[in-house]
Parts: C-alpha cells; structure tokens; sequence
C-alpha cells in the first residue's frame, strides 16, 4: 500500500486537525501518528523515497533503448 493510499484511507476530524494545527509540534504528532500509523517525518520520509522511486522509473523507460 502506498502512502497517498494510508494517507487517503486515514480520517482525522476537523476538530482534531485544528486542535493539531494550532497547538505544538507535538500534539500534531501524535495525532498524526494516530490517524496514519507513522510519525510525521517517516511519512515525508516514505513520500520522497516513493518520488524519487517514480522518478527512476520513469526516466529509465523513457531512456531505453
């Protein structure tokens, strides 16, 4: 499963999100964490590996032979 698909399948209120958006680092990751089952830096973590994943992908078809 990839990110965007945890991402998409976690629901977080809007309750929360405002709670986490107004108060410390913190509680935004916990929030964060518990909605999507990973800390905030692992999912920007697995976001650009999966980019960067892509981007290899990509150019290796478009450059074959």
């Amino acid at each position: 499963m990839t990110l965007g698909k945890v991402m998409q399948a976690s629901t977080v209120s809007s309750a929360s999100s405002s709670r986490a958006a107004t108060g410390t680092m913190r509680p935004f990751g916990r929030a964060f964490a518990a909605s999507t089952g990973m800390a905030p830096g692992q999912a920007v973590e697995r976001m650009r590996v999966e980019a960067a994943r892509t981007t290899a992908q990509t150019t290796a078809q478009t450059t074959a032979p």
